[in-house]
């Protein structure tokens, strides 16, 4: 079984990977234009030093195509950057949707639970007994568990569905942040009341 969160780490170390390489090889152009311009600035006083001016051209041909290689190796270093950061955020959300999973069978369970001892009281005392929302003007009320549950599983929901949305625009180099892609929270809170009293 892998260890919890190693794709995400995984992910994350390919994305080093490639921002080390693409650094490395913009490094190397530098350093290579570097060298074509001290061999171009000082190529006239090497001919005349008897250099043979074709030996200086080939040379600085072979710099002119080691830095064209090192800055299309950062291209595609850079190019597949793109990817590795979405294949991040989605590892990211894939162990969300995992916790969501998780907390969607909790509150599913609790629910059924939940009902079934409704039913047993709806018997028992003769009166339905039905989910409502806070009283009307109420500044404060309590919670139920299956409120806390169901607000959990929608939030790590909403996160799952965020980070894949974010995902398709990172792969395209867009980059917004995760609340870019979040609803809108709402107030929720219900209680329990008792119809026909």
């Amino acid at each position: 079984m892998a260890r919890r969160g190693s794709s995400v780490a995984d992910a994350e170390a390919e994305v080093v990977r490639l921002e080390e390489a693409a650094e490395r090889w913009r490094s190397e152009a530098a350093v290579k234009s570097a060298d074509l311009n001290a061999l171009t600035s000082s190529h006239g006083d090497s001919v005349l030093g008897g250099a043979d001016p074709r030996e200086l051209h080939a040379k600085a041909e072979d710099l002119r195509i080691l830095i064209a290689g090192a800055l299309s190796a950062a291209e595609s270093a850079d190019r597949k950057l793109f990817g590795a950061r979405a294949a991040v955020v989605r590892a990211q959300g894939l162990e969300v949707q995992q916790r969501a999973d998780v907390a969607i069978r909790e509150r599913d369970e609790h629910a059924r639970k939940l009902q079934v001892l409704l039913s047993q009281l709806s018997e028992l005392e003769g009166v339905d007994y039905a989910w409502v929302g806070p009283p009307e003007g109420a500044t404060s009320w309590l919670v139920p568990q299956s409120a806390v549950l169901d607000d959990a599983a929608q939030a790590l929901a909403d996160e799952a569905a965020a980070r894949r949305a974010q995902a398709e625009d990172v792969e395209l180099g867009v980059d917004r942040p995760l609340s870019t892609y979040m609803p809108a929270p709402a107030l929720t809170g219900t209680i329990v009341s008792v119809r026909g009293w």
